[in-house]
């Protein structure tokens, strides 16, 4: 499944008290279980700042287990990975 995000979550450190400046990447809960069933690698491309490949059941284990699970507006579920989480060429 491939997605584009137009930024970072540049704060995700304060947040999850990450090192200073780490950013994170917000990834739609619902994106990642769709994944997860349909058995696909999660392809996110971050604007300008890289391209990231993730195994969407990484993801979701990586943000039940560090608590990184965020509420945005109207109530969407994100699991938030850092930048260095997994990252492509």
């Amino acid at each position: 499944m491939k997605i584009k995000l137009r930024q970072p979550w540049w704060s995700a450190y304060q947040t999850f008290g990450w090192t200073n400046g780490q950013w994170g990447i917000g990834l739609n809960a619902r994106n990642v279980e769709q994944a997860i069933d349909a058995g696909e690698l999660l392809e996110v491309t971050v604007g300008d700042y890289g391209k990231f490949v993730f195994n969407p059941a990484e993801v979701k284990d990586y943000a039940v287990k560090y608590k990184t699970t965020y509420t945005a507006k109207h109530n969407t579920i994100l699991y938030v990975v850092p930048n260095d989480f997994r990252k492509a060429n």
